[in-house]
Formats: C-alpha cells, structure tokens, sequence
C-alpha cells in the first residue's frame, strides 16, 4: 500500500510513503505523514484522514486542513448552522464545531445530485480563516481532490504500476515508484505541449497517447543516439531546460495527443469486496518465515 501526496498547483506526485503491508490504514501513517506538512500549506483529505491526530498534528504545524468528515469522528456543534449560499453541486450550510480541543468549520453541502454510494451531502471540516477562505471557494477546491483518483487511473492503465508477477512487496513498491516518476514526466509533458501552438489544454492532452509513444519509440531511441549526447540535459540549469523544451515543442502538434471524447457514462454501482477476498503479501511471507 503506498499513501501518495499531490500538488493541486502542478499536479504532481511530490511525495510517496509505501508500506509493505496492504492491510495497513492511512490512519496508522500519522506519524510519517505529518512531518512533511509544512506551515501554511493546505491538505485536501478523504475521510480516512478525518482523525484526531491527523486534525491537530495539521493544526499545530501551522497549517490547514480540509477533509471530508468521518462519521467516526464526534462533533460538538459551538454555534447553529446557517446557509451560506449554494454552487453548482448543492446548497451550502456553515457551523462551527469542536473536535476533541480542535474548534474549526464544519461546511455541509446538501447535493444536487446523489454520490455513487447514495450519499445525499458531504461535510467538510476546515481550520482556514473564514476571512481567507469561505465556504463557496473551500467546496470546489475539496471536489478537486478528485483529481488524485484520476492520477492512479492513469498509472494502473497506461503505466502499469500494479505488475502481477512483482509479489514481493519490496518490488511490487519498487515498481510503484517508477510508475509515479513516470507520471510526473508525462505530467510536465502535457503542461509543455499544452504551451505549443494550437495545442489542446494539458486537461485534454491524453496520458494514453504519451505513454503509448514513448513505448514504441523508447528502444530504438536508445540504439539510435549514443548514451552519451544525454549526458548534455544534467548539467542544464532549470532556465536552460525550460528554454529548450520550449524550443522542441513549438515545432510539435498537440492536437495529435488530444483525448478522445466519449460519451456519458452509463451508471457504475459500487460493488465492495467481500471480506477477506484481499490478502497482504507482506503477512504471508511474514507468518511462512516464521514456520518450523
């Protein structure tokens, strides 16, 4: 199991903390989480993340939380709940609440359209200022989180970060890790070519049709220039390295890796795994070594 950290500004992956065991929680990884919250940063959390030690050790770094509340974590309502207004996914209400010494904001968004497991409002706790941030602007950037889903869609499909025959949990993460330096690659790639002429937004720029061709054109690539021409881009300064990809990709057509529009998607019903249906490698290995 591997717990990834994504930057809203640049969509990248800018952080990794894996973990053999497939069993273990985010809950559990507070402490290797939290020494990497800097102050004044904002995290965007699902409700997993809804705990006391994740709420208050964000809070006493100086910086600021915006998570999906968990119905595991008690509320303590300090004033009544007003409306606030409402945007395109629902009507929104406003409290502000206690969690365990915690005083902070409790947003309800009563939904226009029902989530996938049937949920009809989300709740969001938050500890920024009202005066910095209110409600309308706090819901869409939760619903932006999303976007991390979409991140590990794209590296189980078109960069096969899960390989069947990695079962140990050392390469299987191993594995892992190379698939999310690839997606930063091929993240930078689509904000380049979304700078070229005529091209697509990077939105609209397809991971498919990237990883595709780098793939098909990477071997002979390699055979055909001489190891030592690439040697030239590590001594390059971040200046020199922008200058030049800027040069290449104004004579590429980004139009040729556009995505390819679909149409609606038919309504997916969530279907959870049986219990016990998932076993970790990790354990297993674990309780094998320890046979007489």
């Amino acid at each position: 199991m591997s717990l990834a950290v994504r930057d809203g500004r640049t969509g990248l992956l800018t952080d990794l903390i894996p973990c053999e065991d497939a069993y273990t929680n985010e809950r559990s990884l507070a402490a290797d989480v939290l020494p990497r919250v800097a102050a004044d940063d904002l995290g965007l959390a699902d409700r997993n993340f809804c705990t006391e030690d994740y709420l208050g050790g964000i809070a006493r770094r100086q910086a600021f939380f915006l998570i999906r509340h968990h119905a595991g974590t008690h509320l303590h309502p300090q004033d009544s709940e007003r409306f606030v207004g409402s945007n395109s996914t629902g009507d929104l209400y406003e409290q502000k609440v206690r969690v365990a010494g915690l005083v902070c904001r409790c947003i309800r968004i009563r939904l226009h359209q029902p989530l996938r497991d049937g949920s009809s409002e989300l709740r969001l706790l938050t500890n920024v200022p009202a005066h910095r941030a209110g409600a309308k602007r706090l819901a869409p950037l939760y619903r932006g989180r999303w976007q991390i889903e979409t991140a590990f869609q794209e590296l189980t499909e078109n960069l096969c970060c899960e390989i069947n025959t990695l079962g140990y949990p050392k390469a299987a993460l191993f594995g892992f890790a190379l698939a999310v330096a690839a997606y930063n690659l091929l993240a930078f790639l689509r904000q380049a070519l979304a700078a070229g002429p005529a091209s697509p937004p990077a939105a609209d720029i397809s991971s498919y049709y990237l990883a595709n061709e780098v793939a098909a054109v990477c071997e002979g690539l390699a055979i055909a220039v001489a190891a030592e021409r690439w040697e030239r881009f590590a001594v390059l300064s971040a200046g020199e390295f922008a200058a030049w990809v800027g040069g290449v990709v104004g004579g590429i057509d980004g139009r040729t890796y556009r995505k390819s529009r679909r149409g609606p998607k038919k309504p997916a019903k969530v279907q959870r795994t049986r219990r016990g249906a998932h076993r970790s490698t990790a354990r297993e290995l674990k309780t094998h070594n320890k046979s007489p």
